[in-house]
């Protein structure tokens, strides 16, 4: 189902499905996906389904958190050169592949993207 090759073992949102599945890596390989009830989503800061106002951006809302990182505006990776950084924030980084198409790397629980790195 979803690429966990170099991923850490753990959970992670799908963002395609707005949040409202996650799935864990083991070894490297997809083991499964679960979804979360109605009107929830997966919060990767606590490991667990919760409701969106309680989730920071791409999966929720962030109403409810003390501080969201800023959500820009997501580039189209069509035209974008390979590399781009089309969408970032603490927990979710989107590069631009040269296929045209984008590659989602989502941190493990308990992690931050690194912007200088």
């Amino acid at each position: 189902d979803k690429n966990c090759t170099g991923r850490a073992d753990g959970y992670y949102p799908d963002i395609e499905t707005g949040c409202t599945t996650y799935y864990l890596c083991s070894n490297g390989n997809f083991a499964t996906r679960q979804f979360c009830p109605d009107g929830l989503v997966f919060n990767v800061n606590n490991g667990v389904c919760d409701w969106p106002y309680n989730v920071c951006p791409p999966c929720g809302t962030g109403e409810n958190v003390g501080l969201c990182p800023t959500d820009p505006n997501p580039c189209n990776c069509t035209n974008a050169t390979p590399g781009t950084v089309c969408y970032s924030d603490c927990q979710v980084l989107v590069i631009c592949a040269e296929n045209g198409e984008s590659n989602t790397l989502v941190c493990e629980a308990g992690t931050v993207v690194d912007s200088t790195t």
